[in-house]
């Protein structure tokens, strides 16, 4: 993959191995609050895209390519987060 293309996959969370992944829940507001505490910005981004965080190895057969084209438009890469429903 070339430094300047972003490929969008979506990761079945029922299949992931529990004990090789931990899960962080930044959409629970007490979550986010422990884990950005100082970095007002990041914590925004966090609750504007409902991000959850996986630490750990996700096996191939948990994700599914959802875009997987090169983008190196910033606008044309937001317009198509926005009409992914995940």
């Amino acid at each position: 993959m070339k430094r300047d293309e972003i490929r969008i996959v979506k990761i079945d969370v029922k299949k992931l191995k529990k004990s090789n992944v931990n899960i962080i829940d930044l959409t629970n507001p007490a979550v986010l609050e422990k884990k950005v505490q100082y970095h007002k910005r990041l914590r925004d981004y966090a609750k504007c895209y409902q991000e959850v965080l996986i630490e750990g190895n996700i096996s191939s057969e948990c994700l599914k390519l959802v875009y997987p084209a090169a983008v190196v438009n910033l606008s044309l890469l937001t317009k198509h987060i926005s009409e992914l429903t995940i």
